[in-house]
Order: C-alpha cells, then sequence, then structure tokens
C-alpha cells in the first residue's frame, strides 16, 4: 500500500511543522500544508524553503529536499483535498459547522485513505475509528483519532455522535474554541 500525498488541514497554528513532521516519517511523493492564516503560511513557507535550499547533506535533509513540499495559503473549506492518501485536521478548536464541512469534504477522499483528527471522532458511516490516543502537545494534552475510509457499502458501524460528545478526556471540552 503506498501513501502518495498527504495533506494537512489546520484554521489553527502549525501547517508548517505537520508537513515536515509527516515527511519526516514516511517517503510520502507529496506533503501539502493548507493554512489559513498568512502569518502563519509565511512562517510555514520559510520553514520549507530553509529545508528545500539546505546546504546540509545527510540522508534526512536529503530525503526531505527530494520530496514535494507545499504550503498552501488557503481555506481548507474552498480548496479539493480529495486526492490524499492521509490527511490530518488539527481539528480541536473546530467549531460544529467547520467539523461538519471537513467530515463532508472527507467522505469524497477513496476507499482506505486516511484521516487523523484532534479532539473530535469523525461522525460518518464511511469511516472505521481504528485508534483513538492521548499525547501531550504544546497546547496541551490531545487525543488523536485515526480513521479509515471504508468501502462503498459504509462500515460496520458510525464513530463519534451528532452532537461530538465523543470526548475521550474531559480536558478536550474546555478551551479549544468549543464552547457549546
Amino acid at each position: 500500500f503506498k501513501y502518495n500525498n498527504i495533506s494537512a488541514l489546520h484554521h489553527t497554528p502549525g501547517a508548517g511543522k505537520v508537513v515536515v513532521a509527516a515527511a519526516l516519517l514516511h517517503r510520502f511523493d507529496t506533503v501539502v500544508g493548507i493554512e489559513l492564516l498568512p502569518n502563519l503560511v509565511t512562517t510555514s513557507k520559510e520553514l520549507v524553503r530553509g529545508i528545500q535550499n539546505s546546504e546540509t547533506k545527510d540522508s534526512v535533509m536529503e530525503l526531505l529536499q527530494r520530496m514535494k513540499l507545499t504550503i498552501r495559503a488557503a481555506d481548507f473549506t474552498k480548496v479539493d483535498w480529495s486526492d490524499g492518501d492521509v490527511v490530518f485536521a488539527n481539528s480541536s478548536s473546530f467549531d460544529d459547522i467547520l467539523f461538519k464541512t471537513m467530515v463532508a469534504m472527507a467522505e469524497k477522499l477513496k476507499v482506505g485513505a486516511y484521516v487523523i483528527t484532534t479532539t473530535f471522532a469523525l461522525n460518518s458511516t464511511k469511516f472505521a475509528l481504528l485508534t483513538s490516543r492521548q499525547f501531550d502537545t504544546e497546547s496541551g494534552q490531545r487525543t488523536f483519532h485515526v480513521h479509515r475510509r471504508c468501502p462503498k457499502g459504509g462500515c460496520d458501524k458510525v464513530v463519534g455522535s451528532e452532537e461530538r460528545t465523543d470526548y475521550t478526556n474531559s480536558e478536550d471540552k474546555k478551551g479549544r474554541g468549543n464552547e457549546r
């Protein structure tokens, strides 16, 4: 199974970090970060440009330089990322409308594609929840959910819920722009 593309969807800081981290973890052909905020687009592009123009000649740097690393200045709800094999959505601060929009767009991914979300699991019969794990991050403890796009007939069970009450950590309910 070959992963050609990864997309990182952000309405919060960090697309550049995710792009580089993904490139370090797997030999993707293409790694794309989609960032909304102009100052973070600039910072992310500088990070990627610094890697691409580096004079350092170690195996890691050469690997990164061979990949197509891209940062797009865009609202991820207005661009097509349906070709992604792996999609990471830093969704902890998404409100209900943005999260539901992201889920509807993720449902257009091909069968077998992976979607990794933070805080909330996808509410879709088109995805199987493979695992949920908590990690310490710069902004506190987060729950990461790994989903896989199911075949056309759907999955055996729905993950998440319409009300997004699928929290696995009470701290995830607070202070992330998801207040009710």
